[in-house]
Parts: structure tokens; C-alpha cells; sequence
């Protein structure tokens, strides 16, 4: 989940009015709204809206019915009562305590990485877009989008401004405050609040807008911004946001990374700037907004479709790809942006699925593969994905009338579940696997997770170690289920395993309630077939998600369990040899203990790999899924039995 953070508390005493809830532009939204939309095309799921309780009835009645669904919806209330412990409020004080004491009003909704913006600007796409990359690259660093000068001043009147300093390796070093700045016909000045000097500024100079991505290790400071302030007894000082991270820098020594926009900013001050907002933001958003028709467009002609009639909606909910249904005239398309940061060779990616996909059509026409093979289109250039804009797309087969499936809710799904992919697994038993590209190395390398493991807990670079050294031994322990594991393997089959046999990647016919195909091949790699079993064993045999703390509630359903096992075997058909059928037995306890290495790890290195939502988030899932381990392990000897059992006895 990626978070954005709106204020949107302020009085506007300048411009007379409430302007964040203005609409503007020819789709007459708040400048909130088009932000959004553009942190959601950059990969924003999360919404935080900071603002007065007076603004509530019109913020949930006008503007939360205008989002897109798939954006999940916090509001916190800014007030004067909302203060730190033993904290008392300046008699007469009514004005809002200022942006640090807002953001820190949002520490119960966000405990993992998030940004920052005001209500009343205007950003641009490619700010949201910046700071996502950079997330990759500098996840423990606050980042800051930076304006040039010249593109954040008004027509009507002088502003306020602070200018960066930034050093050679694109870190902040201070943010030096100017008042009264204003454009002549030669030049722009401005007065520096420390000095009261006039001075000439140059309009490239890096401005900050109040644009910030910060990690949740910025709340104690916030804090004691507040408290500082409250401390003084005057009745209009104000936290400051900018200020709480000038001092993490220069007393603890924080890293923030600037990343520059080439883009103009734009905001409402004065009632003077509405009519220019509305002249500049039809044709800067338009180039947001329709970013990804455009891009559909281009990608589109390189496949000789002509996309005139278009229409394009979101299809699934996937973390990873961004995917869509595409619908030309009578004629629907899966049209999908690869994640390239994940995926990092698109091409092995493709070729993979091609040539998994032309093998399974040639068992189709044999009678040895039941389910549908949904194609990948080549490009006009034979090419099985289109490269623009520094994104990878391809185009796919579309299957009609069917639908998926979250949850296993019945021992006749899971069976179901398991004779599909089991069916996937048979009809590709004779592929040359070994020849297909290692998409995510060690992906279930259960030696490499124990090594990463330990490197995290040598190097404790989060400091966390004293709070999960119970469940660090507890995995440690487990050497004997270790060893196992690393004796079976070079006795198994190489075989092609799917890595993500979760049942939402199964199609359903509509018309028969049955499995139709199976999706999302992206890491179909070389591998073992316990792998695959493992993971429907993880997912589908718990009453709780992995994300659930109550895991003394936990229950792992024999159930469930035996019907998957009796539809993986149905669909072998005798096809496993004995050493295969033990290593299912293994491979039922290994995948819930490797993600819960993995989660162990994660939360050890400061949460760089999975999302979160806050500190103890991966802490938790790893209590969950070694939760499951444990249960499964108590179960193995039942579990033996039904996957030794004899076909006969089915």
C-alpha cells in the first residue's frame, strides 16, 4: 500500500474561503482530486485527507464519491483537543497548529512510508511518479520533489517561498526561507528572512512545495515540533513541517533525496488564481489524465489495432502488474504494464510464458490438456511485448465469460483448485524445464533464505532484533526440518512450477462453475512440484489471511487439505512417483515456513521488500505463517496418510 497524505485543514485566510474543496477545470474537481488521480496512475492506493471537522460533510458528500474505488479512504480530524501527553493549549489560540502538528495527527493510520502534499496545489504527474521510483532505490531516505523557482510564482501577488540547497549527491542540506517574491520584467526578488536583505533568485533555484515522501521514523519529531511550539504559550506560532525534518537532518543525521520536477506547480492563494488554475489545469491534466490512453494508443498501433473506439477499465486486483480489460468494438483484450522493477527482464518474462503457452496448446490438440490456453499477441515487429515510455506492455487473450475466485470456502473448490494447477503441472511434465529463465533467483531457495536470515540478524540495521528474538530461534530450531529438506531435493524432479497457486490465478467458466484456464504465469521458473502444492497448502488449508494477528484462532483444516491432495492426484493419474508424493508432505510444511523467514527478515532490514502498513506489520505475518508451520507439522502424520494413501482408496 502506498499512502498519500492531503492537508487539507487550513483556513485560507488569504484567498477568503475554503479553496481546497474549489472546483476547477472542465471536470470540475477540487485540486485534490486531480492529484490523486495522478498519485493512482503512479501507483497510490491509500488516501489520508487532514482536515477541519467543519469541512467533514462536505468532503464525504461532494468529493469521496468522485475516487476511484480501488483507493482506500482515511480522514483525520485536525483540532486543537488533539494535542501530546501533558500538553496544554495557548489561552486564546484558535488558529490550526501548523503542518507538523498535522501530519502528526495521522500516526494511528501510518505506520510505513508516506506522502505528503497540500490541498490547494496543483503537482503534476510526474511528481508522483518520481518519488514511487525513488522509493526503489532510497527506501530509508525522505525524499522531497523540488520545483524550479520560476514555475511556482503568481500573477497576482508576491509569495513565499523556500529555496533548496542541495548537495552534490542530490541530498538536502537546508531550506533557506524567502518572503516577497515577485517576477519583474527583469528579474525576481526576494527578501531572506534571515538577513531581511533583498537579493536577486534565480528561477532555476530548487523550491521546495511541501511535496514529501517520509519514512514513519519522522512521528517522534513531529512530536516535539509540537510540543516546542505549544511550550512557547503564543497564540499563532505553528509547527512546521519543513522544520521537524531540518532537524532529524542536522541532529540525526536523516538523508533527504531530492528528486527534481521538470514540471510547473500551480496553487490557489489568492481569489486572483482561480481563473488561472482554471486556464492551466484542462491542459496540464489533460496530459495526466489521458498518459495512459495515449500510451494504450502508441502501444496499441505497434500491434496494428486501431484504437479510435477504445475502452479500458482495470481487471483484477493484482499487486504487482498493472492490468486491464481492454474492449475494441466487439473484440477484448487483456492488456498488461509490466512491473519492470519486479520483473526486471521482460523479455525472459514473455518468452517463458510463450513458450509455456505454445507447448500447452499442443497437448490441447492431443486431448492431454483440458483447460484453455489464453495466447499473447505478437507486435507488428513479432515482438511479444512493446517497449514506450520506459514501460513494457503486452497484449493478451481475453476469457470470455468467466470469472475468479478469492477465497477456498469449500473442500469441492479446493479439490477443484488442485486438479487445475495439478492439470498445468502433468501436461507440461515432459517440457524441457531447465530451459526456461530463472525469473526471481532462489525465489523458494530455502538454504538462501536461512542465509539472508542470518545476515539481517548479524547486521540488526533497524534495531529490532530484542523485539523478534523468540521467533529468530524459533526458526533457527528447526534444523532438523532443514536438513530434510536439503535431502530430498536432489532426488526430485526438475520440473515447470507455476510459484503462485493461489486460486484467484485460476479462471472459472461461468457455465460450468468449473476451472477453465490457468493465469499469470510471470514466475513459472524451473523448480519442484512440492513448491506449487506448498503453496496452495499455505493458502488455501488456514481459517485466517496472513495478515491476521488473532493466530491463536488459527485452525489448519484436514479438510481442506485432503481434497486438495485427492484433486492433485486425480489429475496425475498415477503420474507421481513415491519420492514426489513424500516431498508433498515436506512441501506442505516449507512454504508457510519459508514466508515466514522472509517476512522475519524483512521486518529485521527496516521492511525494504514487503508493503506494510505499520512497524509490526511484517513481525505479525511472520507469527502468523510460522503459526501455520507449527499446526502443520502437529498434523503430519495424518497428513502422511493422505498423501500416501493408495489410489484405490480415493
Amino acid at each position: 500500500m502506498k499512502s498519500l497524505v492531503i492537508l487539507a485543514a487550513g483556513l485560507g485566510s488569504r484567498f477568503g474561503g475554503d479553496k481546497q474543496l474549489l472546483e476547477v477545470g472542465r471536470l470540475r474537481l477540487t485540486l485534490m482530486e486531480y492529484n490523486l488521480k495522478n498519485a493512482f496512475n503512479a501507483g497510490f492506493d491509500h488516501v489520508v485527507f487532514v482536515i477541519r471537522p467543519s469541512l467533514q460533510q462536505t468532503l464525504v458528500g461532494q468529493v469521496l464519491p468522485r475516487l476511484p474505488t480501488e483507493i482506500s479512504v482515511d480522514i483525520v480530524l485536525q483540532t486543537l483537543e488533539e494535542l501530546p501527553s501533558d500538553c496544554r493549549l495557548p489561552v486564546y489560540r484558535t488558529k490550526p497548529l501548523g503542518t507538523a502538528h498535522a501530519v502528526w495527527c495521522c500516526r494511528h493510520v501510518l505506520r510505513s512510508s508516506f506522502a505528503v502534499i497540500n490541498a490547494d496545489d496543483y503537482y503534476g504527474k510526474q511528481a508522483f511518479r518520481l518519488l514511487v521510483q525513488k522509493t526503489y532505490t532510497s527506501p530509508n531516505d525522505h525524499l522531497m520533489v523540488s520545483y524550479s523557482l520560476g514555475k511556482t510564482l503568481s500573477s497576482f501577488g508576491d509569495v513565499n517561498r523556500g529555496i533548496c540547497n542541495i548537495d552534490e549527491r542530490d541530498q538536502l542540506v537546508s531550506v533557506e526561507e524567502y518572503e516577497n517574491i515577485a517576477e519583474n520584467a527583469e528579474n525576481i526578488l526576494g527578501t531572506a528572512h534571515k538577513t531581511n536583505q533583498t537579493v536577486r533568485l534565480s528561477p532555476e533555484s530548487p523550491t521546495s512545495m511541501n511535496c514529501w515522501y517520509l519514512n514513519a521514523d519522522i512521528f517522534p519529531l513531529l512530536e516535539a515540533e509540537v510540543r516546542s511550539v505549544l511550550s512557547n504559550q503564543q497564540a499563532n506560532t505553528e509547527a512546521f513541517l519543513p522544520s521537524a525534518i531540518m532537524k532529524q537532518i542536522n541532529m540525526f543525521g536523516k538523508q533527504v533525496t531530492v528528486v527534481k520536477s521538470s514540471e510547473r506547480w500551480f496553487g490557489v492563494t489568492y481569489p486572483e488564481d482561480v481563473a488561472l488554475v482554471n486556464d492551466n489545469i484542462d491542459v496540464l491534466f489533460e496530459e495526466s489524465e489521458h498518459l495512459l490512453s495515449k500510451d494504450v494508443k502508441r502501444v496499441l498501433s505497434n500491434y496494428g489495432i486501431n484504437s479510435s473506439e477504445a475502452k479500458i477499465e482495470s481487471l483484477g486486483d493484482g499487486h504487482i502488474n498493472q492490468t486491464y480489460k481492454l474492449t475494441i468494438a466487439d473484440d477484448i483484450f487483456v492488456l498488461q504494464k509490466i512491473n519492470h522493477q519486479i520483473f526486471t527482464s521482460p523479455h525472459d518474462l514473455s518468452q517463458n510464458t510463450q513458450s509455456i503457452n505454445q507447448y500447452l496448446l499442443e497437448q490441447k490438440r492431443t486431448g492431454i490438456y483440458q483447460l484453455k490456453v489464453p495466447q499473447q499477441f505478437l507486435s507488428k515487429t513479432q515482438k511479444l511485448f512493446v517497449s514506450h515510455n520506459e514501460n513494457y506492455w503486452r497484449l493478451m487473450e481475453y476469457v470470455a465469460d468467466s470469472y475468479t475466485v478469492d477465497q477456498v470456502t469449500s473442500s469441492m473448490r479446493a479439490k477443484q483448485a488442485a486438479q487445475a494447477f495439478a492439470s498445468f503441472s502433468n501436461a507440461l511434465q515432459f517440457f524441457p524445464a531447465k530451459k526456461l529463465n530463472t525469473i526471481l533467483k532462489d525465489f523458494h531457495n530455502l538454504d538462501v533464505r536461512i542465509k539472508q536470515l542470518r545476515a539481517a540478524i548479524e547486521n540488526n540495521i533497524a534495531g529490532r532484533l530484542g523485539h523478534c528474538r523468540e521467533i529468530v530461534e524459533e526458526i533457527l530450531c528447526q534444523q532438523d526440518f532443514i536438513v530434510k529438506v536439503a535431502k530430498i531435493i536432489p532426488k526430485l524432479p526438475i520440473r515447470v512450477t507455476h510459484n503462485d497457486t493461489k486460486i484467484n490465478n485460476l479462471l472459472f467458466s461461468n457455465q460450468t462453475n468449473q476451472p477453465c484456464a490457468v493465469i499469470d504465469l510471470d514466475t513459472c521458473m524451473p523448480g519442484y512440484l512440492m513448491y506449487d502444492f506448498g503453496d496452495m497448502v499455505r493458502t488455501c488449508c488456514a481459517n485466517l489471511m496472513e495478515d491476521a494477528t488473532d493466530i491463536e484462532n488459527m485452525v489448519f483444516s484436514l479438510e481442506i487439505f485432503e481434497a486438495l491432495v485427492d484433486g492433485y492426484r486425480y489429475a496425475f493419474d498415477g503420474g507421481l512417483s513415491m519420492i514426489e508424493r513424500q516431498s508433498l508432505i515436506i512441501g506442505a510444511r516449507l512454504l508457510p515456513f519459508i514466508i515466514g523467514i522472509r517476512f522475519t527478515t524483512d521486518y529485521l532490514n527496516g521492511d525494504k521488500y514487503f508493503t506494510v502498513k505499520h512497524e509490526q506489520h511484517n513481525l505479525e505475518r511472520a507469527e502468523n505463517q510460522l503459526c501455520l508451520y507449527k499446526l502443520i507439522s502437529r498434523n503430519e502424520t495424518e497428513i502422511s496418510r493422505l498423501v500416501l494413501k493408495q489410489d484405490a482408496n480415493l
